[in-house]
């Protein structure tokens, strides 16, 4: 009799409980459920984006795709810059978004558009957060910033390199744009810090680098004569 009375006793516990925690417990189910299925879902959304932007830049990049001697006409310039324009609006802070703003930038460097390619690879810059992408866009716009006579736009870009590997590259450059600047001091230690900087690896960019530090030591030497 006892047992039977803690069995009744059990089932009235369970009852009890289920009255207090049921509800509560199907919303937790349902709502595990929901999270997965939308998991799952964000999930594939996120790889059919990747896939639509990379077709995009594929066909971009066939666009703009020459043969030897062959010149990229008006019609193929514009069906780039279009599809890299979509990819601008449509992916923006992808890597093909940002692949795709490089490519539209040096289209119209080809084309003598520098403000154009300037305004495409600042957008690159400021949609990007890949270092290795950085190496890239830093240099290009630097160098367009100094065709411009920017200076201390293009300095202020490549003070400091984002990955250690491009330190003596970064410096490289940063030396160039003094020597464009007319600093030939400040502009040797970028080189100096440069050689000092170079991999085994990029021993090979050792010769040009002492050229480019030879001739601001010339260059120094006339300042002072004149002087």
């Amino acid at each position: 009799m006892a047992t039977h009375l803690t069995e009744e006793e059990q089932i009235e516990s369970l009852k009890r409980w289920w009255s207090e925690n049921g509800k509560f417990t199907v919303i937790v189910v349902l709502a595990a459920i929901a999270g997965y299925f939308g998991w799952q879902a964000w999930t594939k959304h996120q790889v059919q984006q990747k896939q639509e932007a990379s077709s995009l830049y594929q066909s971009m990049l066939d666009s703009s795709t020459l043969a030897p001697g062959e010149t990229l006409d008006e019609d193929k310039y514009n069906r780039a810059i279009s599809l890299g324009k979509q990819l601008q609006e449509g992916f923006s802070g992808s890597y093909y978004s940002v692949a795709g703003a490089l490519m539209m930038a040096k289209l119209d460097v080809e084309k003598g558009s520098l403000d154009s390619a300037i305004t495409y690879l600042e957008w690159a810059k400021k949609n990007n957060d890949d270092a290795e992408l950085d190496i890239v866009i830093d240099p290009r716009l630097a160098r367009l910033y100094v065709a411009k006579e920017k200076f201390d736009e293009a300095l202020a870009l490549v003070a400091k390199a984002p990955k250690p590997a491009a330190v003596s590259s970064y410096a490289e450059l940063r030396g160039d744009i003094y020597a464009a600047k007319g600093d030939s001091a400040k502009s040797s230690e970028s080189y100096q810090l440069a050689l000092s900087s170079l991999s085994d690896q990029q021993s090979n960019r050792r010769r040009f680098i002492e050229m480019k530090l030879s001739e601001q030591a010339v260059s120094s030497s006339s300042v002072a004569e004149a002087e």
